[in-house]
């Protein structure tokens, strides 16, 4: 087995040196390294990154956050398809090819911990997003159990190996930014020119994984098949006044036919109860992680503050069966 993780850090070797991830969806799937990488994953885990695709759907998902007039805390959103009506945080799916260590971290942890979900959280069919159920009850021994787990997984997966500072899931999520709103994330000596001109990436703080599960229905109605949804959640630190932001993220959509205008959702708001009318449920579970974590404030009128990272991070005993990362 050390011999496999081995293998696995030579090919990351190779990923950053040669710049693999630059490559498409369609090109990655006939690199000899990935299709490698493919059956090293089958072999370990069970799991091929066909499988993934065919049963999840990963998402990056930024919360962007300005304060309001009113001295609340307010979340950019997006339209989402127009039979809905909702708004959802913007960002965009991810391909496993493009995050291929991070979705070999996963596969590990699903493998070990796929009934313990199925059997506790989503039983008895139940499509009605669990882990906001979990959250909004602030149940803190179903929270370590079941929530905890998930934000341990999405550090694991940020940055799969030691001392490396190649996020795929960052990279790919700036990637969706700047082709759905033109959100860039320029290096560091450009951003002085466009500071006071238009609104850029600066960086991200990871929030965790949100985890939910869907049916793919036929157009007659009949159930076809059952997926998973998981939302790689991130505050995304822009730079920039609320009203540039907007000028910005308006400008990029209208060119990129992307969405048909954006609202800022009030952090309040989308925390209580009511919210799915509007709103999709990874507003609300990162709204309700983000002042359960004490990275931002969501309480009304509370007056301008920094958000903040907790200081000390969140002791699990979930009884989920433990993962330790093996690239690490």
């Amino acid at each position: 087995m050390e011999n496999l993780y081995s293998e696995i850090k030579e090919i990351r070797k190779r990923w950053i040196s040669e710049r693999k991830f630059l490559l498409d969806s369609e090109s990655l799937s006939q690199d000899d390294d990935i299709r490698r990488l493919d059956t090293i994953m089958e072999e370990i885990t069970g799991l091929t990154f066909n499988d993934l695709r065919n049963n999840f759907d990963f998402r990056f998902s930024a919360a962007i956050i300005r304060g309001g007039m009113n001295r609340d805390n307010y979340v950019l959103t997006l339209p989402t398809h127009k039979e809905t009506g909702k708004y959802a945080l913007p960002g965009g799916k991810i391909d496993v090819t493009k995050m291929p260590f991070s979705s070999f971290l996963f596969s590990l942890f699903w493998k070990n911990n796929r009934v313990k979900y199925e059997d506790n959280v989503f039983m008895n069919g139940d499509y009605n997003a669990p882990l906001t159920h979990i959250v909004d009850r602030n149940a803190i021994q179903e929270i370590d159990r079941y929530v905890v787990p998930l934000e341990d997984l999405a550090g694991q997966m940020d940055f799969p190996f030691d001392r490396d500072t190649h996020s795929d899931i960052r990279r790919e999520g700036y990637r969706e930014l700047e082709e759905e709103m033109d959100l860039q994330k320029p290096s560091r000596k450009y951003r002085h020119e466009l500071s006071g001109t238009r609104a850029f990436i600066q960086g991200a703080r990871r929030i965790g994984i949100f985890l939910d599960r869907y049916r793919v229905a036929h157009p007659t109605g009949e159930e076809v098949a059952k997926r998973w949804f998981v939302s790689f959640n991130y505050h995304v630190l822009v730079n920039g006044s609320r009203k540039l932001i907007t000028e910005t993220v308006e400008k990029g959509i209208e060119a990129s036919g992307e969405a048909e205008g954006i609202r800022w959702a009030s952090l309040p708001e989308v925390r209580r109860q009511g919210y799915e009318a509007m709103y999709h449920d990874t507003v609300h579970y990162v709204a309700v992680r983000l002042h359960q974590l004490g990275m931002a404030n969501t309480d009304a009128r509370h007056g301008r503050i920094k958000p903040r990272l907790r200081s000390n991070p969140i002791e699990s005993d979930s009884g989920l069966i433990e993962v330790k990362n093996p690239l690490r």
